[in-house]
């Protein structure tokens, strides 16, 4: 005989998908590596894409831009790799160029790059979004996972697990 019970993790299920674009540049700036990190707004992975490109002779092109073109390859890459279509984008504002989604695509989901964890003097400890499309609407898809995300810990979590991810599927080195 069964023991009775309710399962009340199935009634809380939190909206929507995030989708967390990281890069890690490997040593001697010979490669760019690069992961779609796609997590439900508990925070569960959902989808783990990644990919790396070559930098060739990285010592030739001006500064800055051997890896903001690797960036824009991979991104590309990876926005086509993906089998799931994600509610909200997240990159991180240190790798990712604001022209890379003004000049080089156009993103039809909310999109933003995160700035720095804030100083612990910073009154509310949010960090900075820089949207790249227009910042969604309370009560959106993306509004309502990004919220919940918010709510179980600090945004930037999930890209801590990407490069993790990346670092298991191409070595540490």
């Amino acid at each position: 005989m069964a023991i009775p019970f309710r399962d009340v993790s199935e009634q809380d299920v939190a909206p929507g998908l995030a989708a967390f674009l990281r890069f890690l540049g490997e040593p001697g700036n010979k490669g760019v590596r690069g992961a779609l990190f796609i997590v439900d707004g508990d925070g569960q992975p959902i989808e783990f894409t990644f990919s790396r490109v070559d930098v060739a002779a990285p010592f030739l092109w001006r500064s800055g831009e051997a890896a903001r073109n690797a960036v824009a390859a991979l991104t590309r890459i990876l926005f086509n790799a993906t089998t799931q279509v994600p509610d909200l984008v997240i990159a991180l504002a240190e790798e990712v160029p604001a022209s890379l989604f003004s000049d080089d695509l156009e993103v039809k989901v909310p999109l933003c790059r995160l700035g720095p964890s804030p100083s612990p003097d910073q009154s509310d400890g949010t960090p900075d979004f820089y949207w790249a499309t227009p910042q969604p609407e309370e009560g959106t898809p993306a509004r309502l996972v990004l919220q919940s995300l918010f709510s179980r810990g600090p945004i930037a979590e999930p890209f801590e697990r990407a490069a993790v991810g990346l670092n298991e599927a191409f070595g540490s080195g």
